[in-house]
């Protein structure tokens, strides 16, 4: 009895390899492009929300103030509003005392508690999505520095060649395709080494 066993071995192709790892280089650069592409766009939802979130404090401030003054201006005109009574009804002039003001003060001021209540609630909602973005288990501890997120760039530098840098570095999505017509390259280069 005999065993044989028969293997074959192919000869590597140095233009394969070689096209394979420009393709893994590719694949591997666009798979870097595309984090840097995530990071800015999560940059950019952050800032965003945060943005949102001021606006929304700003919002909410304004309104309790406004609710306040209402407040205490409901007050003025109830006493007001009292004083006229008597002075019509000890002169009888009808027109110095208008019955509804004080309602319609009252009025007021209830859809201004609705809108406070509203625009509390806005905001509770807008830090609460930025406390999950973020990973944020207390969203209570984001604090608001009324501060401006603008980029500073010197006005002397705007010329056609820093402007196209400036895009680059902000689009980071224009390097992905720039990676991904590279590893299409690289595939193309890898069948034409096969070939």
């Amino acid at each position: 009895d005999q065993f044989v066993i028969q293997g074959r071995f192919f000869i590597p192709n140095p233009w394969e390899m070689k096209a394979r790892a420009a393709r893994a280089r590719a694949e591997a650069s666009l798979s870097d492009k595309r984090l840097k592409t995530e990071v800015r766009n999560l940059v950019f939802d952050v800032g965003r929300r945060y943005d949102e979130l001021q606006f929304r404090h700003s919002w909410h401030q304004a309104n309790v103030r406004l609710l306040d003054l209402m407040q205490r201006n409901l007050k003025t005109v109830e006493e007001d509003s009292k004083r006229n009574a008597e002075l019509a009804v000890a002169s009888g002039i009808a027109n110095l005392y208008d019955p509804t003001e004080v309602p319609r003060a009252r009025l007021e001021i209830s859809k201004a508690r609705e809108e406070v209540f509203d625009s509390g609630r806005e905001l509770a909602v807008v830090r609460e999505e930025l406390g999950q973005l973020c990973g944020i288990d207390d969203p209570s501890r984001i604090l608001l520095t009324n501060a401006l997120r603008l980029r500073k760039i010197s006005e002397d530098t705007l010329d056609q060649p820093s402007l196209i840098e400036l895009a680059r570095a902000t689009r980071p999505d224009l390097g992905e395709m720039k990676a991904r017509s590279d590893v299409e390259r690289a595939r193309l280069r890898e069948v034409k080494a096969l070939r």
